[in-house]
């Protein structure tokens, strides 16, 4: 049986057969989220590098996000996959001068909309992961009762 080849916007199998995607959407949000992270000086971690801790609460909410998003994916109008989803700022010169708090958004494109997945507005002071983290762990008590 052929494999599947590379096409322009990645690979093609047969035709009706699903390829799986050549990015997850844990990865594109991720990759979305490097720029938006503080460097971590706590002595945990290089200079230039993220603290093991840092780096698993980055992971952690990559997952937490990619969740809601599949949870969701029916009202979205179609099949979400990584290329759809995207990261939004306001007012971004405020995190480096402090003058003032950032918005950040997680947007989902889907059937001609962009469907907010969670937003938080962060300071000076605060952690971009940390801060949207707060919201996704608001948007997760619903999946976990009790607690």
């Amino acid at each position: 049986m052929p494999t599947a080849v590379p096409g322009r916007s990645g690979p093609q199998g047969l035709p009706g057969i699903p390829v799986p995607a050549l990015e997850t959407l844990e990865q594109r949000l991720y990759d979305l989220l490097a720029p938006l992270r503080e460097i971590d000086l706590d002595g945990d971690g290089d200079d230039d590098l993220p603290s093991r801790k840092d780096e698993c609460k980055a992971l952690i909410l990559c997952e937490n996000i990619a969740f809601l998003i599949r949870h969701n994916q029916a009202s979205y109008g179609k099949h979400i996959e990584p290329q759809d989803i995207s990261f939004a700022t306001k007012n971004w010169a405020a995190k480096t001068t402090g003058n003032g708090v950032v918005g950040i958004g997680v947007f989902a494109n889907g059937n001609g909309f962009s469907h907010t997945i969670l937003r938080a507005t962060v300071g000076k002071d605060d952690y971009v992961v940390d801060k949207l983290a707060e919201v996704a762990e608001q948007l997760l008590l619903q999946f976990f009762p009790g607690m």
